[in-house]
């Protein structure tokens, strides 16, 4: 009995050893993760709580603060020989984001960030080891600013936080990538590579989730992924309209790219022989108290339209739903410029979600293959 007491004081001794080693390991990383820029004014939107999350190849980031050669040889005894040498330095990805839950892109933003660390990842990983230039090696660090879903906090970070990572002697280059959204990222296009503007950081800026034409326009080393904001609503009106589809009805929410997407349907209303009956605008954010008189109103036998377009971001998704829901009524096609093929929208409003058409770059059922990676759609 004595000795196994020892035994299990012992073992309560490495236990609380292991643990405060391991709280100091958690903290240690979220100093790394969670780090305060510098102090500006207030009038420029960044606050001292502005979050700052780092990864990447160097030193001081997540991926390489678990270093495999830590856990010794492998279990067959050979050696570790999948570590990675950056011979060429490190090249700066830099970027705002939505990373607050409150934030009005958090849900959508976050999706995106996690669809870019994976990236980052992979290539900074074994066996890819960065990107080759002239032969050789080059990591990847990727620097993220919380941006609150604020234009004015986005163009503050670009100002202050992000253009002196451009000027920095640490890294060989510098990059940048565009926030959730097309207001948000028009706030920084700009400033990449304005000609007449001394002060702009002239980088290329890969504007992942923005679709406005206003933010590529007359910005020539800004490139996106989505299709024009003009071009999003074409096919799935071409299809109702071939479907005896005979008027519409747009709905859309006060945003850039809202706005935008629903501007397109006077033309393609025009194209495809439909009566659009009216063009809504409703708040930014809208909720119910916005939408609810909007779907009484067309659910009048004399405004009811055959096809309702509406052009608002996820949560708008569901409170519409909702409005359709209260009211008792829906539209023979309901079309969603987001929404459609995220889970969140789907749990939001359950069956509701069937029979209804949304716009997607991307879904798992795609027969297609990255050439970066070699990932299929569903991978």
């Amino acid at each position: 009995p004595q000795q196994s007491q020892i035994c299990q004081s012992k073992l309560q001794t490495m236990a609380t050893r292991f643990l405060v080693a391991a709280v100091a390991a958690f903290a240690h990383m979220i100093c790394i993760i969670m780090m305060l820029i510098p102090a500006v004014e207030a009038t420029t939107g960044v606050t001292r709580s502005t979050i700052i999350n780092r990864r990447g190849a160097d030193t001081t980031s997540i991926t390489s603060s678990m270093e495999i050669t830590a856990f010794g040889e492998l279990e067959d005894g050979a050696p570790v020989t999948d570590e990675c040498t950056y011979d060429g330095g490190i090249i700066s990805f830099s970027h705002p984001m939505s990373l607050k839950s409150s934030d009005k892109f958090f849900s959508t933003g976050n999706l995106q960030l996690s669809a870019i660390e994976m990236m980052i990842d992979e290539i900074n990983t074994s066996p890819r080891c960065g990107v080759t230039v002239g032969g050789k090696k080059h990591g990847i660090h990727l620097t993220t600013f919380g941006d609150d879903s604020s234009k004015d906090k986005v163009s503050a970070i670009v100002k202050n936080g992000m253009m002196p990572l451009a000027e920095s002697t640490e890294y060989v280059g510098s990059y940048w990538v565009g926030p959730y959204s097309s207001g948000l990222t028009g706030s920084m296009s700009p400033l990449a590579n304005a000609t007449d503007d001394p002060t702009a950081a002239k980088t290329v800026l890969v504007a992942g989730g923005a679709a406005s034409t206003p933010v590529f326009a007359g910005n020539p080393t800004i490139f996106g992924t989505f299709p024009p904001s003009k071009l999003y609503l074409a096919q799935a009106i071409e299809a109702l309209a071939k479907a005896g589809a005979k008027s519409a009805t747009s709905v859309f929410e006060s945003a850039s790219f809202t706005k935008g997407v629903c501007a397109a349907m006077p033309g393609l209303a025009d194209k495809f022989n439909l009566t659009l009956q009216d063009e809504i605008e409703v708040v930014s954010s809208p909720t119910s108290v916005d939408l609810d008189p909007v779907a009484r109103n067309l659910s009048m036998a004399e405004n009811d339209p055959d096809i309702v377009v509406a052009c608002v971001y996820d949560q708008g998704c569901a409170e519409w739903v909702a409005s359709m829901r209260k009211t008792g009524w829906s539209p023979r096609a309901q079309v969603f410029t987001v929404c459609i093929g995220m889970d969140k929208f789907q749990d939001a409003v359950g069956t509701d979600a069937m029979y209804m058409m949304g716009v997607s770059p991307w879904d798992p059922s795609l027969d297609m293959q990255d050439q970066v990676v070699g990932w299929s759609a569903m991978e």
